[in-house]
């Protein structure tokens, strides 16, 4: 069926609404781990490992938060992992293929986590529940993004930013499983529930629902067609001038003058920045790609490391906490950095009216601001202080994938997204995800044996330290944009010369 892009306004927001609620409860949920970890450790999953002198009351051993922290590492490196094999596969299946294939990934390891129970080792069938839960939400996330083509020229940030968003937000689905475990659901009913939801929009995949929505528009370059119509046009004017006037002919036979260098279309974020001309390979040699790679490096990393660690995190700093409080406050931080979804349309607004530079600089600030909180909050107002550094952290964590997607799609270019983000920005995630368990394990250990008496050391380091390095990227991209408003003719010419 032929995409139908003449749906009404009212009809295509209905769509909008529904792949928000498709990408909040059916993408990144497990990075919603730290709530779901509370229902399994009730269920006594993992408590086999913890010495014999270990008391339930006491809290989880080191063991058992280790080996529930070694799903989520293998699901969280399979999030961009999976980005990598469905980015390619977009631009050839297109999102409707892509769409069925990720879901049946997703409800395989929905059901998987319902039937199947832990083992003895680390990759058990938990651990590999949660890959496919992660490689099927990930292409199921992807699909989504070819509904803002449909909005272009109108409110195609806006669409695109409530994609990212509800996949920000995608951790409220195994916070609100969690909590209906403590009111009396069990753990299978919890991921059948997952798995009715896999199910139910896999049968909404038919063009009776979308009308033509999960595919470009007809019309994808604009420019292009109209370019196209435009000479069309113009030579039959020229014929027409010959038929009418001999003396046209003669002028129409002499050698034609040297066509003038064809206008360079306006770019997302400046010519300066833009390589959307370039071909793939010297989009990837460019030192833009280099530069947004090692920002996601650091940044997915801190981003992958505080989900990792927020649990022994509270337990350790600030003096040290009990089991009962540390477990209300990872209630109430799975909640808290869910703020992040009523103000990404205004963070929206803010990228569109103070650039790159500034959207990139307010990231890497409330990054700096959640680790220090998150490493120095104690005392009797730690509540409080936790709570800025929790919402300090959603907002982090959101506006971050919602600032590189902006980069990578307005100075790459739509035609080679799926790769640059899929593959490029990919591989560089899955290292971040890689080396997160490590970190974590050595980090926990480091506590235990008295290295430290708590995370403060390192939530100063990736928070201050690396935040510091970071910092030259939003300038570097401030001062590009400074350079080209001081001289905008040299830098269209050498854009329309490459």
């Amino acid at each position: 069926m032929a995409p139908q892009t003449s749906r009404p306004t009212t009809y295509k927001w209905c769509l909008v609404a529904l792949a928000f609620l498709e990408v909040l409860t059916a993408t990144g949920v497990m990075f919603g781990w730290s709530a779901m970890s509370l229902a399994l450790q009730r269920e006594g999953v993992y408590a086999n490992l913890c010495d014999a002198a270990w008391l339930p009351e006491a809290g989880p051993c080191d063991a058992q938060v280790l080996r529930l922290n070694v799903i989520y590492s293998a699901a969280a490196t399979c999030i961009p992992l999976s980005f990598m094999a469905w980015g390619p596969a977009m631009d050839k299946l297109g999102a409707k293929a892509v769409r069925v294939a990720s879901l049946a990934f997703f409800i395989g390891g929905t059901l998987l986590f319902a039937f199947a129970s832990a083992g003895d080792s680390v990759v058990d069938a938990y651990t590999v529940a949660g890959c496919l839960v992660s490689l099927g939400g990930g292409g199921f996330f992807f699909s989504h993004f070819v509904i803002a083509e449909h909005f272009k020229g109108t409110h195609f940030g806006l669409v695109h930013t409530i994609v990212n968003g509800a996949f920000d937000a995608s951790t409220v689905t195994m916070v609100a499983l969690e909590a209906s475990h403590d009111a009396g659901l069990s753990l299978r009913g919890c991921f059948l529930c997952l798995a009715g939801l896999g199910c139910l929009y896999a049968a909404l995949s038919f063009d009776c629902v979308w009308q033509g929505l999960l595919a470009p528009p007809l019309a994808e370059d604009a420019e292009t067609g109209q370019d196209a119509e435009t000479g069309e046009g113009a030579a039959v004017e020229l014929k027409l001038k010959v038929a009418a006037d001999p003396a046209a002919s003669e002028a129409a036979a002499k050698p034609a003058a040297a066509p003038a260098a064809s206008p360079v279309a306006a770019s997302q974020y400046g010519a300066a920045l833009d390589v959307s001309h370039r071909p793939l390979r010297g989009q990837f040699l460019s030192v833009h790609f280099l530069a947004i790679a090692c920002w996601a490096l650091v940044a997915v990393f801190r981003t992958m490391f505080v989900l990792g660690t927020i649990g022994p995190q509270l337990q350790y700093n600030g003096g040290g906490r009990g089991a009962e409080r540390v477990e209300d406050l990872v209630r109430i931080f799975n909640w808290l950095i869910l703020s992040s979804v009523p103000l990404t349309p205004a963070f929206g607004w803010f990228l569109d009216r103070f650039g790159l530079g500034g959207g990139f600089a307010l990231v890497n600030t409330l990054g700096v601001l959640c680790f220090l909180g998150l490493g120095y909050a104690g005392g009797e107002g730690d509540t409080a202080t936790l709570s800025f550094s929790f919402i300090a952290y959603g907002c982090f964590r959101a506006f971050n994938y919602s600032t590189m997607t902006a980069f990578i799609q307005g100075v790459f270019g739509h035609a080679t997204f799926g790769t640059i983000y899929g593959i490029g920005v990919g591989i560089v995630s899955v290292i971040a995800a890689a080396i997160q368990y490590p970190t974590t394990e050595w980090a926990v250990r480091s506590v235990e044996d008295g290295l430290w008496d708590s995370f403060a050391p390192l939530d100063l380091g990736a928070g201050v330290v690396l935040s510091g390095v970071l910092f030259g990227f939003p300038a570097w991209l401030v001062w590009v944009g400074r350079r080209e408003k001081q001289a905008p003719v040299a830098v269209e010419t050498s854009r329309a010369v490459a």
